[in-house]
């Protein structure tokens, strides 16, 4: 079974080590690497581990998750928000989060979240792999107009959908 690496950004120590309780209990795909208990210590926990997702807090002291959001690269992790607070719902939604889960996290939000995240995953996987395949046909097509050689009789052509 592949594993997603995460991390879990909460200012409340229960809740972090709860949540890791849950992932561990009810997502045996999730490897919690490491929790923050701000968002400063979020950024350099990007920086030490691969992460997949982000398990993030919204309302923090000093600053909350949406900065957080905005003062990190954009990569390929999901961000699943847990909170206490429904009023950011739309604003989450709005930062590309995967999920949106209410504090006290039900176990069953929480495997809809990651199974959401594990799609997200396995999606863009699956692309860079068509791109890989893509990418190959084109420096083969360059090489043997390069080349000249052999008659070109077929190229491939990607359709976007």
């Amino acid at each position: 079974m592949k594993t997603y690496c995460a991390i879990i950004i909460d200012d409340e120590r229960n809740i972090r080590e709860v949540l890791e309780l849950l992932l561990l209990q009810y997502c045996k795909e999730i490897d919690v690497v490491a929790l923050a208990s701000s968002a400063a210590e979020g950024r350099e926990l990007l920086k030490k581990y691969a992460v997949d997702i982000i398990f993030l807090d919204i309302s923090m002291p000093k600053e909350d998750g949406f900065a957080f959001l905005a003062s990190i690269p954009k990569n390929d992790y999901c961000t699943i928000f847990v909170t206490a607070y429904e009023d950011y719902a739309l604003r989450a939604l709005k930062a590309n989060a995967i999920d949106y889960l209410l504090k006290p996290v039900s176990p069953a939000e929480l495997i809809e979240a990651v199974n959401k995240a594990v799609q997200h995953h396995e999606l863009l996987r699956s692309n860079d792999r068509e791109k890989k395949i893509y990418d190959e046909s084109l420096n083969n097509l360059r090489e043997n107009i390069r080349v000249g050689n052999n008659p070109i009789a077929k190229i491939t052509v990607a359709e976007q959908f």
